[in-house]
This record gives C-alpha cells, structure tokens and sequence, in this order.
C-alpha cells in the first residue's frame, strides 16, 4: 500500500479505496476470510477495538487495478456501525492485514505487503473519510397480538434511545381520516437493544386503544403502518433521523399473529345510585356483542347461593366500537328484583358475579371465558343507593278512574300514600292571588285504592268519592291543559326507607297521558217521596246540575208497556 494509501472510507457505502504500488488482480480479493481488520487506532490491545471484516468484495468496480475498491458486506457495515469503537469517523479508523498479507495478491499471485497492528504508518490510516448520511428506513414489520408486541426491521442499526413511539400509527388502510380507522401510539416502549430489529411492547393504554377499533389489526389485510420522521435514530454521529412513511403510502404488516386469548372479566363494581353495572375486562370487547342475559348476581359463591339472571340492560355506547370497561345500565325488571330480594346485593358482602360463556366477544371475535358460579367474582366497588326517588310523570284514565305514577327507582308500595297527592288544574294552585286558589280547583285524594307490588311504578284506582270530587270541578282533569299533579314527600318511600323527593305546588307536574272522561252517565236508582213531594235520582258519576232536563224524565206505572205515564214538568226547586 502507497503512503496515504488508504485514501477513502465511505461509512454510507461500506467501502474502502486503497491505493497500491503496482496493480493488484481483483479476483483474489476477500479468498481468504478474516483478513482485514479495522482498528480504532494504529496500535489496540482490546479486542474492542478492533473490527474483523468476515467477507469483503470489489464492489461495482471489479476491475485489475493500482486502485482497489473494497466493499463490506452488508452485515459487516451493520456490526461495523452497531459497534460503534472503530472507523465511525476519521480520527479513529486504521487498516490492518496481518501476514502474510492474503487480503489480495499482484497479477502474478503475490501477496500484499502486510499491513501490522503497531505499524504507525500514514499508508493505514483514512485519509478521507465519508460520513453516514443517510436516514434509516423501515424495510418490513409484523404485528403479534398474542405476545402484545410489534417488530421493526430496519435497513441499518439505529440507537434505541431515540427512539418515539409517538411517531408510530396503526391504521386500516392507507390514507385513512377517519379516527375509528387509525391509532397513534402513545406509551408503547422498546424491550430490544441497538440493531436492526427492534421488538416495541405495546402498553396497556394502547394495546387498550387499538383493541377497541374492530376494523384495525385484526387480520393482516387490516394492520398498516405509517411514520413520522425521526421515529427513531441510526448509530453515525450524525445520528440521522429515519424516514417518514406517509399516511398515504402506509405499509401493510409482513407477519401477523392474531389475539387468539379470550376476554376474561377480571372484576366488576355495582353501583345501586345510578343503577349500573360495570365490568372490567382483561382486553377490550366489541359493545355491541356484551349480551346481558348472560350475567348472574348471587349472594355468595357456590350452587347454593341466591341469585338473580339479568332480564335485559342497555349497554352504554362510545365513539370506539370497544372498551375494556362495559357500562351497563340495569333494567327496570332487574333493578327491582335485585332491590327487593332479600339477601341478596344488599351490601358488598353478598354482591357476587357469575357468567355464561359469551357474554361478549372481543374485536379478533374470540369469546369471552365463563366465570362459573363456583368462581364468582366478589363486587370490587360497591355504591349504595343515595339517591331519593323522584316522580317521573304520571298518566290518567278519566274513563277507568286509573293513575299511573312512574319513579325513578324502585319504590316500596306497601309505604304508598293515596292522602299525599292532589290533583289541580295547573302548575301554581295553591298560592295567594292564584285564579285556581280562589275557584278551589284541586282536590287531594282520599279514597282510591293502590297497588301493592314494589316496582317504578305505583297503579292507583281512583274511588268513587275521589272521581266525584273531579268532576265536581268544572276545570280540573278534563282534558291536558288542566291535569297536574302534586305530591308531599310522604307519598312513598323507596325500599331503604327513604321519602320520595316531594312535588310542591308551583312545579306540579302535568299529565303525560290523559284519556278524558267519554262514558255517557247512567241512572242506578231513584226513590220517590209524595210526602215531601221529592224524586232523587243517583247517577253512576257525578252529573252537571246546569244540563238537567226534567222534561226527558217520566214516571211509568209498570216496566213494561206502560198503560200510564206521567211527563214530569219544571220542578218547584232542584235541590
């Protein structure tokens, strides 16, 4: 090798230029392996400090020659940069061939002048070195759901310290916009050194994410990938940023291995104030597969516990089709059987949870495992109910005489009392100055009969005496506009005794449902006084006095032909 013979390193390419003295025969090169060595100074003791090539060509000029082009193959530039110690730049890159200089050979076979560790000499040493400067790019990755965890192979080593997982999105399908279709992680890290390959863990936060997206990776035709610049850094001292891949050109997963673990209920919490039962998965599931009927509460594990099978429940939607967390809102037909049924979900120490297989099914469509009533899952968060029951509406049957009042929750209808309502014929009644005040257009209730079964909802059948009162008033409850209601807070108590909130008069509540009064009244008996001079006529409902009409009543002497009749004219008085 001439003086400054070792006239060009490209760390880009992985090619060293050495000048000879005479021509050298290209073909010899790299026959001997393990000859080149390339070292961090003229003089190393450490091994680290050395680099052996293990394969060398002539590149793309194979031609004989005073100047000899030497490329690294592929894997030795990649161990060269992952090392790090020599030839990274030139103050620390020295050619070594030790005897008997087999590296390459003249025209006529001889071989090379060696080359030795310790020679300090300029025909070593790079006299132009060519820095790396080009950015890394993603040459394939796969995706594996079973492990949770995602793999990036590079084009060269890159430094794991740079790395930022921001810079990476999961998508459907290139140039996607809408957010379903698309997740950018957030927390995911990597569990693999420097090199090529690296093995990203997917956090619980995104694997969560991801997870609640059915149309991304579930299969390979739907898990793509794009990334920002500098999601992570090569090894050169420029330490240059890789490539961006552009939402529009995403590339689809090399390998994919699918989520083949079924969803577990790990826990759950019952919170009797809103009425909603919450369970918890081990990976989220599609909302819309969460079938309720497959749920059981018990009071304790075992066959031998009280227990309660779900009739039905609304499952609280949100923008992803997925969560891990299932909020389900309770029936009215369920929260009354579990409110009322003794020993049973009254306090955290009998609120146990069993279920059927496939109560959900996650976003790969594996089913969610049974949680058998000999495993039952004690309540983790137990929330007793706080919350006083309210009147929601009520409707009323002028024909049937029937009120129907619906609560908020689950009431006891053994503590109902009919006395703490009033009907009236608007919202404010009862106050000073009050057009309604002054014409008495209210009546409380007296008389009228109730169910007994507990339940949101309380059937009231009017009593003759309470439907006379009504229609005694010529402007209450006979027709929308003049149908309210009000109520003390005694009216009922919910099953923990505790009152109903009250409805006071000036926020009367009006009717949701009126059926006006449309059956015809009919005569039920009379007796007849000639002493007195009286007839007294009883009618099946209360009758408007103003729209008699004595000449439509006659007096027969039979009940059947009548043979005579007398035609009743106007009376002295109606009494």
């Amino acid at each position: 090798v001439v003086d400054n013979g070792f006239f060009q390193f490209d760390l880009d390419e992985g090619v060293l230029s050495v000048g000879f003295d005479e021509p050298m025969a290209v073909e010899s090169l790299g026959i001997v392996p393990h000859v080149l060595v390339m070292q961090h100074y003229f003089e190393v003791f450490d091994a680290e400090d050395q680099f052996v090539v293990e394969r060398v060509t002539c590149g793309d000029t194979c031609r004989d020659g005073h100047n000899v082009t030497i490329a690294l193959s592929t894997a030795d530039l990649n161990r060269l940069k992952l090392a790090g110690r020599v030839c990274m730049s030139g103050s620390n890159c020295w050619l070594t061939v030790e005897a008997p200089g087999n590296l390459v050979t003249d025209t006529a076979g001889n071989p090379m002048v060696p080359l030795p560790n310790g020679l300090r000499s300029n025909s070593r040493y790079a006299t132009l070195f060519i820095d790396d400067t080009t950015s890394p790019y993603l040459n394939r990755f796969g995706l594996n759901l079973t492990a949770n965890e995602f793999l990036l192979a590079f084009n060269e080593p890159v430094d794991v310290s740079t790395f930022n997982v921001t810079r990476i999105t999961l998508q459907s399908s290139p140039g996607v916009s809408d957010p379903t279709l698309f997740y950018q992680l957030q927390s995911s890290w990597v569990i693999s050194q420097d090199g090529t390959l690296l093995v990203v863990a997917l956090s619980d936060q995104d694997l969560v994410e991801l997870q609640s997206r059915p149309d991304i990776a579930t299969n390979i035709l739907n898990t793509y990938i794009s990334l920002g610049e500098g999601l992570v850094h090569d090894l050169s001292y420029q330490s240059n940023p890789s490539s961006a891949i552009t939402n529009a050109f995403a590339a689809r997963a090399d390998d994919f291995l699918m989520d083949r673990a079924a969803p577990v209920i790990e826990s759950f919490d019952l919170d009797y104030d809103s009425n909603r039962l919450t369970l918890y998965f081990s990976e989220p599931v599609i909302l819309s597969s969460v079938d309720p009927t497959r749920l059981t509460l018990q009071s304790q594990v075992g066959s031998n516990a009280t227990r309660h099978t779900l009739q039905g429940g609304t499952v609280e939607r949100t923008l992803l089709a997925g969560s891990a967390a299932v909020i389900l809102n309770l029936g009215q037909v369920d929260v009354t059987a579990l409110k009322t049924t003794e020993g049973l979900t009254d306090t955290s120490m009998n609120t146990f949870l069993s279920a059927k297989f496939g109560v959900a099914m996650d976003t790969s469509g594996v089913t969610a495992a049974e949680i058998s009533s000999d495993t039952a899952l004690p309540v983790t968060e137990y929330t007793i109910d706080n919350t006083p029951v309210v009147i929601e509406g009520f409707t009323l049957d002028m024909n049937t005489g029937i009120m129907v009042i619906s609560f908020s929750d689950v009431v006891a209808s053994d503590t109902f009392q009919v006395a703490a309502l009033t009907l009236q014929s608007s919202q404010f009644c009862r106050q000073t100055g009050s057009s309604c005040l002054a014409q008495s257009e209210y009546v409380s209730l007296s008389s009228s009969l109730h169910s007994s079964s507990p339940g949101y909802q309380v059937t009231i059948q009017l009593g003759f005496a309470d439907i006379n009162r009504v229609n005694q008033m010529r402007n209450v409850a006979t027709r929308v506009e003049n149908t309210f209601l009000t109520a003390a807070a005694s009216v009922v108590d919910d099953v923990y005794g505790v009152d109903a909130i009250a409805v006071t008069d000036g926020k009367a509540l009006p009717v949701d449902v009126f059926v006006p009064d449309t059956t015809r009244p009919y005569l039920v008996e009379y007796h007849l006084d000639l002493n007195m001079g009286q007839l007294q006529l009883t009618f099946s409902e209360t009758v408007d006095i103003q729209t008699f009409q004595l000449r439509e009543v006659s007096l027969h002497s039979s009940s059947g032909t009548p043979t005579e009749s007398l035609l009743l004219t106007l009376p002295l008085a109606l009494l």
